[in-house]
């Protein structure tokens, strides 16, 4: 039954990502589709890759997929911090710095994946799944920056201009996203990745493009 709501949740991050494309593609302004796209792309990749490695039972294939299977714990921040800069409407902050942190954090993502070691193992019920043997402490990074960027809208949720019932709706997600990562982590959620945060950001995603009409 786990692996059955395992399964359904991929197949919707996929609808989902059909949805939010099709959207952000139509109405979304040129240096946020620029941004948004590949973020997309990137959370199909990754759970097309997760789907196939719990297929095909290939651990070559497993081993060779590392650098997309923990794709989220790049694009979920950015995501977040992008959406930030929709809600927030601040007039004097270019889009620019945040092209650049994204330049940034994928650089630092490379040299992570180049030198993380990890171990391939076959699970009955997902197949190959693959794990890092630092992964506790890349968990409480991921947790850090979650919580950073709580606090960050926690800041600017009574600013002039700012969307609050979206930035609030937005702040929910991310609570989600952290007691997701937590059960993962302490072992109450036993699917091998997370994979309902990405669901919740595509969710929010669909949410934000509407703010473009």
């Amino acid at each position: 039954m786990i692996s059955i709501i395992y399964y359904v949740q991929i197949l919707l991050i996929l609808f989902l990502f059909l949805i939010a494309i099709n959207k952000f593609y139509k109405n979304a302004p040129i240096k946020i589709k620029i941004f948004f796209i590949p973020c997309m792309i990137g959370i199909f990749i990754r759970n097309l890759s997760i789907l196939f490695m719990s297929i095909l039972k290939d651990s070559s294939l497993a081993y060779n997929l590392m650098g997309i299977v923990y794709l989220d714990y790049l694009i979920v921040p950015l995501v977040i911090i992008c959406i930030y800069y929709i809600y927030f409407r601040i007039d004097n902050f270019s889009f620019n710095k945040i092209y650049l942190l994204s330049l940034i954090c994928i650089c630092l993502y490379v040299i992570f994946i180049k030198f993380s070691q990890g171990k391939i193992i076959l699970n009955d019920m997902f197949g190959y799944m693959i794990k890092l043997n630092n992964n506790i402490y890349i968990n409480l990074a991921f947790i850090i920056i979650l919580v950073s960027l709580l606090i960050l809208g926690t800041l600017f949720l009574n600013k002039k201009n700012v969307l609050k019932d979206k930035l609030i709706e937005l702040m929910i997600i991310i609570v989600f996203i952290l007691i997701d990562i937590i059960f993962i982590m302490i072992g109450i959620n036993p699917t091998p990745y997370s994979i309902f945060g990405e669901s919740l950001i595509l969710i929010s995603l669909n949410s934000c493009i509407k703010t473009f009409k």
